[in-house]
């Protein structure tokens, strides 16, 4: 299973509306994008806020470009992308046209305790 994390930069007037979209999406005209995401093949998918920065948390099997690609082929995702995209200081690509940049993982207990650091 690989693990990345990824942060993006949001505009300050967008943070608001970027929390309450997410926290509310299970229950609104965007529940479809929970079965995208699901049936892009993530195993799981956690953002999180830190002042106005999204942390994106996936787990999957395989490369995330390849991940955010199926994904990019769902009318779910094109109409959430096309209410959020503005909202970020540089709008990343989460339909696969553009490589990921995930963040480095430097240390890992378990993994390095079991003598050995992987990149996920």
């Amino acid at each position: 299973m690989n693990r990345y994390i990824m942060m993006y930069e949001l505009k300050p007037e967008n943070v608001d509306d970027y929390r309450q979209m997410h926290k509310n999406c299970h229950h609104t005209e965007f529940k479809d994008q929970l079965d995208a995401i699901r049936d892009a093949g993530f195993h799981q998918m956690c953002t999180f806020l830190f002042e106005n920065y999204s942390v994106l948390y996936v787990e999957c099997d395989g490369d995330i470009d390849d991940y955010f690609a199926r994904l990019g082929e769902f009318e779910a995702n094109t109409k959430w992308q096309k209410v959020t995209a503005p909202w970020f200081a540089m709008t990343p690509s989460f339909d696969g046209n553009a490589k990921q940049a995930p963040i480095e993982k430097i240390f890992d207990l378990q993994q390095q305790l079991d003598g050995e650091l992987k990149p996920f």
